[in-house]
């Protein structure tokens, strides 16, 4: 476990390089080599540098609220100019003068346009203290799951099957059981 004071500390200047360049879609290799770093560097700040995961993290949720906000905006444009669309093409309907076909065929063709789908929000913001419990937990369940691949191995190996059934299970998968003498 980390000391307070390396968790609650503030990013370095390549730290802050390679999360720039992170969030604008780069490649571990591409922001590691833009933050004048190896790419194991970038990737142990990412996989276990509570302060690095915590920011990393508040930021992406920064960046998805602001583009939430804009992506609301864009949808109820577009819901507006799809209602207008639809309105046209049942004016156009109920007119004597179909001879609009291009408007028909462009509020048609608006009204057939699916409404833009947004991502799910990061889950909410955390600190490095947060990222510390995560990544403790994450070390006792791997922990855990190889103790019980190892009490797993350990009975399986210590387990003895008469001979008899052996030499049965060895002609049922037909391979040769070995005489031990």
């Amino acid at each position: 476990m980390q000391s307070k004071s390396r968790r609650n500390r503030t990013l370095t200047a390549k730290q802050e390089t390679a999360l720039r360049h992170l969030l604008t879609g780069a490649t571990l290799t591409e922001a590691a080599k833009s933050a004048g770093v190896g790419r194991g560097t970038l990737s142990q700040w990412t996989n276990h540098d509570p302060a690095f995961i915590a920011e990393h993290r508040n930021r992406k949720l920064e960046l998805w609220e602001a583009t939430r906000d804009e992506l609301v905006a864009v949808q109820r444009e577009f819901l507006q100019a799809k209602r207008k669309g639809v309105q046209l093409l049942v004016e156009l309907a109920d007119s004597a003068e179909v001879s609009a076909g291009d408007r028909v065929k462009a509020a048609k063709a608006l009204a057939d346009l699916p409404l833009p789908v947004s991502e799910e929000p990061p889950a909410r913001r955390c600190t490095p203290d947060d990222v510390e419990r995560e990544l403790a937990r994450r070390e006792q369940q791997r922990v855990c799951d190889h103790a019980s691949s190892l009490q797993r191995d350990a009975m399986l190996s210590s387990f003895q099957a008469p001979p008899e059934l052996m030499r049965q299970a060895a002609a049922e998968l037909g391979v040769a059981f070995p005489s031990v003498g």
